[in-house]
């Protein structure tokens, strides 16, 4: 399987059996997810928030990500207007 193993682990959890898949035999190396995004937004605004602090023009971060210099502005204003308490009260602690 090259993609869909958290699916899977959800699936295993709900007892499935049976599920609907994509079978591709032309590339092995190829997923159809190689674009998803992993990091929460959250991180990725502070990620980029950290680099241009650092002098990293928006444009050289847009050139290495493959993107829209756009859409790295909106990343990086994507706080603007929200108060500060909210970005911490929304940390889940897991213990208990």
């Amino acid at each position: 399987m090259l993609d869909g193993h958290l699916r899977i682990d959800v699936l295993k959890d709900m007892d499935e059996t049976d599920v609907t898949c994509l079978v591709s035999t032309d590339d092995e190396a190829f997923t159809y997810n190689k674009r998803v995004n992993r990091i929460a937004i959250i991180q990725e605004h502070r990620m980029i928030l950290k680099a241009v602090e650092r002098g990293v023009p928006e444009e050289r971060i847009a050139k290495a990500l493959n993107v829209d210099v756009r859409s790295i502005v909106l990343k990086r204003r994507l706080l603007d207007g929200i108060c500060a308490e909210v970005p911490r009260s929304s940390r889940i602690s897991t213990s208990r």
